[in-house]
């Protein structure tokens, strides 16, 4: 994986260990997510674009830290994370 649960810790700033399984949980979730988004990593060889781990990092952090819809004043709103413009250049026929 191109991020550590120590990654994950220190970007959420999460020193203890009674949320590790939880943040394992969402990390690779968003690792999934993210790999299936740009088409998989085998493509980087070896060395995934840190936009690409970056991305992998705000959207663990935001299913961590909004585990139901996220919402505001009442309504239920897309929070643009900006994951997808970190990853939109590293997209199979991606357009901007």
């Amino acid at each position: 994986m191109p991020v550590t649960l120590e990654d994950l810790k220190a970007h959420v700033r999460d020193l203890g260990d009674e949320d590790d399984a939880i943040l394992t949980r969402k990390l690779a979730v968003a690792t999934d997510m993210i790999k299936q988004k740009v088409g998989g990593f085998d493509k980087f060889d070896g060395s995934v674009p840190a936009p690409i781990e970056e991305a992998i990092l705000m959207y663990a952090a935001h299913l961590y830290a909004n585990r139901e819809a996220t919402t505001f004043g009442g309504q239920a709103f897309m929070l643009p994370l900006g994951v997808e413009d970190l990853i939109s250049t590293y997209r199979d026929g991606w357009t901007y």
